[in-house]
């Protein structure tokens, strides 16, 4: 594996390094330390077909559609296999400690697969946030899972996509502010975009969430007993596409988006089911199908906008054996349209997809700090041409078939 260090990166490693010295070279009466860990995680994989995938094929979306070459073959029928060791993952935690009446900490979390495809093996960062807890109040600032992306009810596919794109898939610099009291807990959540932008007539960029100029607002409510778990979400979203038009005048129209979640988790002894629906908007920042299309063109060359919906289901079980622990993930997508005539001006992901689903039996073998794990994942979409309400018409299905084997060793 190379790794590609720059500059800033070995100031980053010499920073943790002076932190951690300095945090336990304290002289008063709380004693600061790092604790540091991750794992080392090799991956192979075969696939039946050509995807549309990111970061080398480790990231998978769904196949890619039929297109037929000059000798009546499709050229996208074409199997492949890889290997890769970039996921490895470091991270470094400080030791609670009493801060302002409450008990706090902080997390740092990298991987080796880069800001983008053409960064790959280089270090980039995944986490980075501080908590401070009280006896019903919780906060948390800085780099975290989205709020789509629930951590007591994420899905163990194995994977890079988590899940996605039936299940979101980003990470995001926000500030959250948990409230909670017996089984209840309501969370609100400001946050921003940084690696998992929105699309837009600029690319894929953070620009049209940061100049709208509104943050994306969350709010979530969960119940947790001992073995259950349920929740459910609302999300708001503002983007600003354009800031001037065509012709070189002002413009400020957005496109607003509303997405709602209902999750949950069940345990009972060896056995663990975890479920989530989405009915999203405008959701290709979080690695899922969506988007947004101009509506109409007004005088002056003025954009509306129209977002386009889909409904989004997953499941995933897992029983444990002794040693081993058997699972399957599966997951569902519909594309709904945009309910209004739009023109044919799209920004986001998957507009020519009707419908999509995975099914990904797994099963994993644990011997103390390794973990070998073996998976299928079988996923297929339904391709077809949008109509003026991108409701997708003369579909036709394809399928790729995913064998992957990973072995994993905790540090």
């Amino acid at each position: 594996m190379r790794f590609k260090f720059t500059q800033k990166k070995g100031l980053l490693f010499v920073g943790l390094m002076i932190l951690q010295y300095c945090l336990m070279g304290q002289n008063n009466s709380q004693a600061f330390s790092l604790e540091w860990g991750g794992f080392v995680r090799a991956d192979a994989a075969y696939d039946s077909r050509l995807n549309v995938e990111s970061r080398e094929g480790f990231f998978i979306f769904w196949p890619k559609p039929v297109k037929t070459g000059n000798d009546g073959r499709d050229l996208n029928a074409r199997p492949g296999f890889n290997m890769w060791a970039m996921t490895t993952r470091l991270f470094a935690r400080t030791k609670p400690s009493q801060i302002l009446g409450g008990n706090g900490y902080a997390y740092v979390e990298g991987d080796f697969t880069g800001p983008s495809n053409y960064e790959n093996n280089s270090f980039r960062l995944r986490h980075a946030y501080f908590v401070i807890k009280w006896s019903t109040l919780r906060v948390l600032a800085g780099q975290y899972w989205t709020p789509l992306d629930v951590p007591e009810a994420l899905p163990r596919p194995l994977g890079l996509n988590t899940g996605a794109p039936f299940h979101s898939f980003a990470r995001n610099p926000q500030f959250r502010l948990e409230w909670g009291r017996g089984k209840f807990k309501v969370a609100g959540i400001v946050l921003a975009q940084r690696d998992y932008a929105s699309s837009g007539p600029g690319g894929i960029q953070p620009d049209y969430l940061r100049f709208s100029p509104l943050p994306n607002f969350h709010l979530q409510v969960h119940y947790t007993t001992e073995n259950l778990l349920m929740g459910a979400g609302i999300d708001y979203k503002s983007l600003a596409p354009r800031l001037v038009t065509d012709s070189l005048t002002f413009t400020n129209e957005k496109v607003n988006s509303v997405s709602f979640t209902a999750f949950g988790q069940v345990t009972a002894k060896k056995f663990r089911f975890k479920y989530q629906g989405v009915y999203g908007q405008n959701l290709s920042d979080h690695l899922m199908a969506g988007g947004y299309a101009v509506e109409t063109i007004e005088s002056g060359g003025v954009y509306k906008y129209i977002n386009l919906n889909h409904l989004f289901s997953w499941i995933d079980a897992t029983y444990r054996l002794g040693r081993y622990e058997v699972g399957f993930y599966g997951g569902w997508l519909k594309n709904l349209g945009t309910h209004r005539p739009a023109q044919p001006i799209f920004w986001g992901r998957g507009e020519n997809i009707a419908m999509a689903w995975r099914a990904a039996p797994r099963v994993s073998f644990n011997s103390g700090p390794l973990t070998l794990y073996l998976e299928a994942e079988y996923t297929q979409a339904v391709y077809g041409e949008p109509d003026e309400m991108y409701e997708v018409k003369n579909t036709h299905s394809v399928g790729n078939l995913r064998l992957q084997a990973v072995a994993s060793y905790d540090f």
